[in-house]
């Protein structure tokens, strides 16, 4: 998921379409396009699937941190 919301290809990087009418920039902002709507529906998906153990331990860092400092 971090690879997908950090990393952007450049125009110059998007001159492969298969469409000889299409520009690289109309090709950079489709994968663009893309990409945001991946995002949106991964999270979607993500959001009802049962945490990771790894949530749960930051989730309960977080707490544990929290409560410190109230102190």
């Amino acid at each position: 998921m971090l690879s997908i919301a950090g990393t952007s290809p450049s125009v110059s990087a998007c001159d492969f379409s298969t469409d000889a009418g299409k520009s690289a920039r109309v090709v950079h902002a489709e994968i663009l396009k893309f990409q945001k709507e991946l995002l949106v529906q991964l999270m979607a998906h993500l959001k009802n699937e049962p945490p990771l153990p790894l949530k749960k331990l930051v989730a309960k860092a977080k707490r544990l941190s929290a409560l410190r400092y109230q102190k």
